[in-house]
């Protein structure tokens, strides 16, 4: 009777463990991606202002994708936009657009863009923490990439993931026409032009 009450206490303890590490709400909280599997693109010098990682130095190699040309004290580098529940709508700032559905948003919300990166295309969408009711649609132009050795279907998406202190690959969809990749995503934080 005690083994078995022993062995009930240590199940009960691992799945409890289980969901305080995995969560167990209804929608997805890391932005949806390829079809395949999120992969650390690195963690240390890349992390977000402020990160606990942030001074790192590490050998891990820095896939995010560089400027041709630094952006320039004149240019527009934030941007903001109220955003209705009803009608949704997108924030384009630089080489960064977010399209947000009907519905996805629970009440009115101000969505910012703010490109905190001359060198990388890299841009921090607030509020920060904003979880959406539908996925909305992220894009990063690359036509004001360094594309130096790099081929465009090799483009993908990156989100810094605060919580392991590591930028994380979302792969994306590239339009080589209109010079842009895209994602969905079901929250924001920093996301960033990388290599796959």
């Amino acid at each position: 009777m005690q083994r078995a009450r022993y062995w009930q206490t240590i199940l009960a303890s691992c799945l409890i463990t289980l969901l305080l590490v995995n969560g167990c709400g209804e929608r997805p909280v890391q932005p949806l991606g390829s079809d395949k599997s999120a992969t650390e693109i690195a963690s240390g010098s890349l992390g977000k202002r402020g990160s606990r990682n942030s001074n790192n130095s590490t050998s891990i190699t820095d896939k995010r994708v560089k400027r041709k040309v630094l952006l320039s004290a004149t240019e527009t580098k934030t941007t903001s936009k109220s955003i209705t529940t009803t009608s949704g709508g997108t924030v384009t700032v630089n080489d960064f657009s977010i399209s947000i559905p009907p519905g996805a948003v629970s009440s009115e919300k101000n969505i910012s863009i703010n490109c905190n990166s001359d060198e990388y295309l890299q841009a921090d969408f607030g509020p920060d923490g904003t979880q959406f009711n539908l996925p909305a649609t992220l894009a990063i132009s690359y036509a004001n990439a360094d594309m130096t050795g790099i081929t465009p279907v090799n483009l993908s998406i990156s989100w810094f993931d605060p919580n392991q202190g590591k930028w994380i690959d979302l792969g994306g969809t590239v339009n080589t026409k209109a010079k842009t990749v895209s994602v969905q995503v079901w929250h924001f934080t920093e996301y960033t032009l990388s290599m796959r």
